[in-house]
């Protein structure tokens, strides 16, 4: 979630005096290069801990009853998104002013595109977000849970490089921006039609294109 809690990422890059269209286009933004692959390489290691956590470990209730880890850490993640969203809603509403440029619309742009809405984690946060319950506190219902070993953790006998990690922390808006360097953040036109195609998701999987007149 480094991206979503960066007060930069809702400020357009004032070097290139971007009007929002490039922001539209390549997720470019007021952080520069190596901030976004620091985001990028933190990611992956988040996963990383997670799967790790999940080799090793086992979560259980008070009575003993073994809980799922995977989903645990699942529904964690929705809750801790959810209550952002819904905080934002409460401050537009109060008139409580909060990052430059963070809109709601752009805040949940910028958590979809971390939680791929089509996914075990975005339907746990749409979830969320359909359920009538407020969320009021960004901590997590943890009582009567322990954690408990259930393997001797062993160090990886090929850590991932710096690269892979990055490679492997890449969001949707990473990679929009990343195609937006190929680009060298220039809008491609159409010569025959004069239509302007503005790439707002470029996946490894699917690409969506807005035309713009």
């Amino acid at each position: 979630m480094s991206n979503v809690l960066n007060f930069r990422t809702y400020r357009y890059n004032e070097d290139l005096s971007d009007d929002g269209t490039l922001m539209d286009a390549y997720d470019l933004n007021a952080m520069n290069h190596p901030e976004q692959m620091v985001c990028m390489y933190v990611r992956a290691m988040g996963w990383n801990i997670q799967a790790w956590v999940n080799r090793h470990y086992r979560l259980e209730s008070a009575d003993g009853q073994e809980v799922n880890l995977h989903k645990f850490i699942v529904e964690y993640n929705a809750h801790m998104a959810s209550a952002i969203l819904q905080y934002k809603l409460r401050a537009d509403l109060e008139n409580v002013k909060g990052a430059p440029g963070c809109t709601y619309k752009w805040l949940k742009s910028q958590i979809n595109k971390v939680i791929i809405p089509n996914s075990l984690h975005g339907h746990a946060l749409q979830s969320k977000l359909e359920s009538k319950d407020e969320i009021t506190t960004m901590a997590f219902d943890v009582r009567g849970l322990t954690i408990k070993q259930v393997s001797v953790p062993e160090k990886p006998t090929k850590p991932l490089t710096t690269k892979e990690l990055i490679d492997r922390g890449e969001s949707d808006a990473d990679r929009c921006y990343l195609v937006g360097i190929e680009d060298n953040f220039r809008l491609p036109l159409d010569p025959e039609f004069g239509i302007t195609f503005l790439p707002l998701v470029r996946s490894r999987l699917t690409s969506v294109w807005l035309v713009r007149t």
